[in-house]
């Protein structure tokens, strides 16, 4: 038998209540009832639906065949333009662990459908990708948790070796600090304190294994790239670079009167530029100053 246990994915909102640590994103006492969604084109999402345009080529066999498997067994017509989905849904109750046996059809059908809606993510690593961002849940096997943990721990060991190269490079390691977390990593600061704090950002537990991804990527960069987003860091922290009201709900950063950007990734991504060259030149002289 293969079981997989459906689990909760804690967010911002389970942060902010308390239900994080309990490993929660839903309140006790809640019945969440999600239905196979219909699609704006008139069928139904149903992850067995071979026709939508989503499937790659190389996809559609294996799906065909999975939908007339579960056709056979359930006897019923699982086509992405059947009215089936009219009344199908599947419960999950807050109180009470969903388990699924997939050697049941019944129960494969539930979590296919489940995870081509996006409402569960396939496994704890993809709650980080976009498409699962509003999921609330996550589809957990034993096995799976092994192989994610071991890759996890793979990644941050990896990280912890990076910076023991540089270890003892003080320049590199404020570099890289203040292109990561930003000022804090001050001038004043010796090596040992430099390496408790990107240790400690490596192995931030809160974040998960994206704090080492992100150092290690942060290695690979050029340090001109890394050099201009600390400038940019500095100028905002520094008043040159102002967020501007424009009415409602916009926004704008200005240099000077020359806008730069309608969000921070924006900012950095104009001013790193060759268009923006002459801001970017001209805030650095001013920080200068």
């Amino acid at each position: 038998m293969s079981t997989v246990l459906i689990r909760q994915i804690p967010d911002d909102y389970a942060e902010s209540s308390g239900l994080a640590k309990y490993n929660r994103s839903r309140m006790p006492g809640c019945i969440d009832r999600f239905p196979a969604v219909l699609n704006t084109d008139g069928r139904y999402i149903t992850g067995l639906d071979e026709d939508s345009f989503t499937v790659k080529q190389e996809e559609r066999k294996t799906i065909k065949e999975k939908r007339l498997r579960l056709e056979s067994k359930l006897g019923k017509d699982l086509s992405a333009l059947s009215n089936f989905w009219e009344d199908y849904y599947v419960v999950i109750d807050t109180n009470k662990p969903k388990v699924f046996n997939t050697e049941n059809p019944a129960d494969e059908l539930s979590l296919t459908v489940l995870i081509a809606n996006n409402f569960v993510a396939p496994s704890k690593s993809h709650t980080d990708m976009p498409e699962y961002r509003t999921a609330q849940y996550y589809a957990y096997t034993e096995e799976s948790e092994i192989q994610e943990e071991t890759s996890n721990q793979r990644v941050r060991d990896k990280a912890i070796s990076k910076l023991s190269e540089i270890g003892e490079d003080e320049d590199k390691m404020r570099l890289y600090g203040q292109y990561l977390e930003g000022l804090k990593y001050h001038a004043k600061l010796g090596p040992n304190a430099l390496y408790t704090m990107l240790r400690s950002y490596i192995e931030d537990k809160k974040s998960g294994v994206e704090n080492s991804k992100q150092f290690l990527l942060a290695l690979d960069k050029p340090i001109e790239e890394i050099q201009q987003k600390i400038l940019i860091d500095k100028g905002i922290k520094q008043g040159f670079i102002r967020k501007v009201s424009l009415g409602g709900r916009k926004f704008v950063y200005q240099f000077g009167q020359v806008s730069v950007g309608s969000t921070i990734g924006d900012v950095y991504k104009n001013l790193s530029s060759v268009e923006f060259a002459p801001e970017l030149l001209a805030l650095q002289k001013e920080l200068e100053k």
